[in-house]
Formats: structure tokens, C-alpha cells, sequence
């Protein structure tokens, strides 16, 4: 492959016959880790940033990483996208049979995908001023930046501003306005009770070696606004992409969505007539995700923390709880008369306004209608942006004020693997793992999300769900730490990312263990530096289970290391 990829050879097989021969005499044996029995990935070259690449109309940054099977993907984030801000332009991975598929945005106007969209309980405030109360997205005071860039890390900043309108100080004194009161147009004399409020965005993307997908992460900063002066749900991030990897003409397969329950449908191409089972506890994080009918693919959002831990799964205050812990058998009763369209409009699936997310149910207006667009958004409640305190539709105290932020994988594979509820999986994993230290200490706290400063404890200690890492602190540049993975956990804890922090070296550990054995970085390992925040990034290339120490030590490479096979590099 080319984008800087360096090509490996070996030498001759004699040298290979003397470092082990070498190697046994010392009393060493190959460790596990040189067949690398878990099927991750081996060898792969480091993260490549391609500026000013020209896509899909854009100009834009290029990440390319290599994943888990060490395949290449790409995303290609915008720079000067004027309306939307924020938002990647394409995205490509590679097939098990070595095929390319290339996601571009689809051809209506919500196309792209990782953009910010919110709506007010009450659009009128914003109708009152002559402007939408939820745009596609905001360039207002758009920054488009490399945050970190590192051998095998990186991270993309945008900051921006998106408008919300709400009640102004003195009405939320006085009482004088309901919210749910309608501002009818700028001469209506409610008007001087609803005010026009900034509410500053940050959103990162975070690309790893080893690592399937990338993490969105998004900090919504009301603190312009009084609390309760804004009633918005939030609904990012948000797009339309061409799932496939074709034209968009394929047609929409199935959706599936996680909150409190897990949905699904079955059947495809999608209908609303098609049978749903709403019947499962999700014990995972939350998650929504689109499938395509003929071609074995799927595009999703799964958070980085349970759903107890991440409010999420509720936009537009929904009715679900009605349809939870049903199937289409056993519901009952049709939905009938779905968005006011008449008596030809009833049908299986939940109302529109009962998803748990906003997908594709407003692309059909008939029970049998088809759909090839593949409109993919997170959600959660009103109050979601502006409350300080409320219990969300899935019946957790969350908060909304006065800032917000959270974080989810943008999942892109084929259908078939299961991707989306895969990856909400590992968050229940991560949530019975605990991180125990003997040299250095394990970080019980940090910052609150991307572009804050204040502070959030860990739950579990040591994750940081911003980008889905384990943080701890080295001791004079060294770490002795243990994963300890539960049988009860639903699934091995896949690549995970230790930061460390306090680390003051110029250059890569002299050796990193895992179970006492060495690491070979680039395969084993995947490492970036990050001096300007005295941090050192690891990717642990290892699916692990049970108990598993790591080390960090200064100490000389062991004598087998020595006797490597020569490497020549072209």
C-alpha cells in the first residue's frame, strides 16, 4: 500500500535459525504474542494525516489508520464545509477479501456525517426570529485543527457556534412566559421574552492504530444561557452517507437501536410493516444503527459507557416506554394515523415520534414504502441541552446544564459482523474491568469532556470515556499496572488504550511487558508520543480476558531481543 506505508522484509532464514538458537540458549521461548493468536492486528504502519485532501466537493484532513485486522480505513474530515462544520466527507475500509469500500455522503441536503443538530421543545422561538430551530449543522466560527498527531494516535479539534433560542432572565424571574407558549412572529408581544443565546460546540475525532472505529466526542457549552432557559433535545452526531459504499441506491435493510431495551427489525428491504422485537434488556451502552438491503453493510453510533452512564436514546421525549418489552406479535395494537397523515398511515413498527433515535422513519409517508436514505442521528431528550436536572426517558437523573459532552464509535462494517451492538458490548465489558496499580497510580478523575478544564470521576476508575482510554500516572516514567477482566463480562476487552501520563521520555520505553513477557511495538503495541503533554499513548494489541499485568520499564531489553531477524527497510 502506499500513503507513507513502510514495506518490511526479513532477511535470510539464517539469521532467524541463529536468534533462536540464540534465544533457546538463554532459556527463552517465543512468546504467545509471536503467532498472535487473537487475529488482531500485526505489523501496521503508523497513522498517516493527509492535509488538504480534495473530496466530495471539500477540501479536507485525511486520517488513515490501520484496524484490527491491520486493513486500512480513512476518514476525510472537512475544512472549509461553511454550513455544516465539523462533519467527515467520506470514509473507506477495506473487506476481508481485500476489497476497498468507500462511503460517500448521500445526495440530499443532509448529507456528510458528524455534524451538530439540536431541536427546541418550542420551535416558535427561533421562527420568531426568522431562523430554523434546528439547522443541518453550523460553520458559525468554525476552527478546523490537528489537535495530536502521533505515531499511532490522533486527534481532529472543530469548535463552532450553533444559535439556541430561549427565555430570557427576566421571564424565567417573573414567570411571565410558559415555554410551551408559541411566539407567534417577531410582533407578538411574547417575543421580548425569548432571547438569542450562543451556545459554543467543541467536537474531536480520535483515530488509533488497531482500533476499528473512530470516537466522536462533542462538548455542548450552554453557559451563555441561565439554566432551564433552554428546552432542546440534541440529536448529534448527525448525517446521511451512502452506507453501501455505492450511488445510494441501495435500499434500507433494517435499523436496530439500544436504550433501556434493545430494538430490531426484521425483514428487509424496511417497511414500517415489518416485525420488531422490543423485548431485550440493554445491559450495554446505547446505540442506533441502519443496515442496507442487498449489500452486506452497516453505518451506527454506539456510546462509550452505559446507558445509565450516558443519556442517550430518547429524542422528542418519546413514548417508548409503551412499546418496550414487546415484539410486533405480542404489542397489541397497530400505530394508527402516524404523523397525522390519515387512516393510511397505520402501521407495525412504533410511531415515528416513539424511535428511540432519529433514523430513516420520516423517509417514508406510506405502511409499504421503501427507502434508500440512510439518515443515521444520536438523540436525547428536551432538557437535554438547558436543564440542570430532569429524569430522561429511560428513567435516569441526567443533567443538561450547563455544560454537556459525551462521546460514541462511528461504526462502519459489514452488517453481518454485528458491528454496532458489538461495540456496545464493550462498554459493559469496561464497566466490570478494574485497573489496579503497584508503580504508578491509576487516575480516578478527569476533565469533564473535550474542551472543558473541570472535572468528572471515573467510572470504572481509570476509564476516561471521552476516548475510551485507561489513564495512569507513571512513577519516574514507569508503570506496573493489572487489567482484571471478569468471566462475567459479556465479551473480551478489545485493544485498549492506556495513557499514561507524567511521562517525561524523549523517546519510546526501553520495554513494555504484558505478563512478563515483552512487547514488540508496531505489532504487539501500537505508540505515540505526545511530549507537549507529557503523555505516552498505548494500544494494546491483545483481546484480553481475566487477569493481565502491564509494565513500563526502563530496564535493558532482555538478550533474546538482540538477536531479532535483521530488518531492512526500503
Amino acid at each position: 500500500m502506499k500513503n507513507n506505508e513502510e514495506h518490511i522484509h526479513r532477511s535470510k532464514w539464517g539469521y532467524f535459525v541463529v536468534a533462536v538458537l540464540v534465544g533457546l540458549s538463554l532459556g527463552y521461548s517465543p512468546p504467545p504474542s509471536a503467532a498472535n493468536p487473537s487475529g488482531l492486528a500485526s505489523g501496521c504502519s503508523a497513522i498517516v494525516v493527509d492535509p488538504g485532501v480534495s473530496l466530495n466537493g471539500f477540501l479536507n484532513d485525511q486520517y488513515q489508520w490501520y484496524d484490527s485486522a491491520c486493513r486500512l480505513r480513512s476518514a476525510a474530515l472537512a475544512r472549509n464545509d461553511t454550513s455544516k462544520g465539523g462533519n467527515a466527507k467520506q470514509f473507506t475500509y477495506v473487506l476481508a477479501d481485500g476489497t476497498t469500500r468507500t462511503v460517500n455522503p448521500g445526495s440530499n441536503g443532509a448529507s456528510g456525517f458528524g455534524y451538530v443538530v439540536a431541536h427546541l421543545s418550542n420551535p416558535s422561538f427561533a421562527e420568531s426570529y426568522g431562523a430554523d430551530d434546528s439547522p443541518l449543522g453550523s460553520g458559525n466560527s468554525a476552527t478546523s485543527t490537528n489537535l495530536f498527531s502521533g505515531e499511532h494516535h490522533a486527534i481532529h479539534e472543530y469548535t463552532l457556534n450553533y444559535v439556541r433560542y430561549g427565555l430570557t432572565q427576566a421571564a424565567l424571574t417573573n414567570h411571565s412566559i410558559d415555554p410551551w407558549t408559541w411566539i407567534n412572529g417577531p410582533d407578538d408581544p411574547n417575543r421580548q421574552f425569548v432571547t438569542v443565546y450562543n451556545m459554543p460546540v467543541h467536537i474531536q475525532w480520535m483515530f488509533a492504530t488497531g482500533r476499528d472505529y473512530p470516537i466522536w466526542s462533542v462538548t455542548f457549552d450552554l453557559s451563555a444561557a441561565p439554566d432551564h432557559a433552554i428546552d432542546s433535545d440534541f440529536r448529534a452526531p448527525y448525517g446521511d452517507m451512502n452506507v453501501e459504499g455505492g450511488d445510494g441506491s441501495d435500499l434500507v435493510g433494517g435499523v436496530a437501536w439500544g436504550d433501556s431495551y434493545k430494538f430490531v427489525t426484521s425483514g428487509s428491504p424496511f417497511t414500517m410493516n415489518n416485525d420488531w422485537d422490543y423485548s431485550q434488556l440493554n445491559t450495554g451502552a446505547p446505540y442506533d444503527a441502519v443496515w442496507t438491503s442487498t449489500t452486506d453493510a452497516e453505518m451506527g453510533l454506539a456510546g462509550t459507557q452505559l446507558t445509565a452512564q450516558q443519556n442517550a436514546g430518547g429524542y422528542n421525549n418519546y413514548g417508548a416506554p409503551i412499546w418496550r418489552g414487546k415484539t410486533s406479535l405480542t404489542m397489541g395494537q397497530l400505530c394508527l394515523n402516524d404523523q397525522g397523515a390519515g387512516a393510511g398511515y397505520d402501521h407495525k413498527l412504533p410511531c415515528t415520534g416513539d424511535w428511540a433515535y432519529q433514523l430513516i422513519q420520516y423517509s417514508v409517508a406510506s405502511a409499504d414504502e421503501t427507502t434508500n436514505n440512510k439518515r443515521l442521528a444520536w438523540g436525547a431528550d428536551w432538557g437535554s441541552l438547558g436543564n440542570s436536572s430532569f429524569t430522561s426517558s429511560n428513567g435516569y437523573a441526567v443533567s443538561g446544564y450547563p455544560k454537556v459532552s459525551y462521546s460514541v464509535y462511528v461504526v462502519l462494517d459489514p452488517h453481518s459482523k454485528n458491528p454496532t451492538q458489538n461495540m456496545a458490548k464493550q462498554a459493559e465489558t469496561v464497566s466490570l474491568t478494574t485497573l489496579t496499580a503497584t508503580v504508578g497510580t491509576v487516575r480516578t478523575q478527569g476533565i469533564a469532556g473535550v474542551g472543558r478544564t473541570d472535572l468528572q470521576p471515573y467510572s470504572p476508575i481509570g476509564f476516561n470515556p471521552i476516548y475510551g482510554t485507561w489513564e495512569v500516572d507513571a512513577l519516574n516514567n514507569q508503570v506496573d499496572v493489572s487489567f482484571s477482566v471478569p468471566a462475567s463480562a459479556p465479551t473480551t476487552l478489545d485493544t485498549p488504550i492506556i495513557v499514561v501520563h507524567n511521562y517525561t521520555g524523549t523517546a519510546s520505553p526501553a520495554q513494555i511487558l504484558l505478563d512478563g513477557v515483552a512487547l514488540t511495538a508496531n505489532s504487539d503495541d501500537f505508540i505515540s508520543l505526545r511530549p507537549s503533554a507529557a503523555e505516552l499513548w498505548i494500544t494494546l494489541n491483545r483481546k484480553l480476558a481475566g487477569m493481565h499485568n502491564f509494565q513500563i520499564t526502563d530496564a535493558a531489553a532482555p538478550a533474546y531481543q538482540l538477536f531479532l531477524p535483521l530488518v531492512i527497510r526500503e
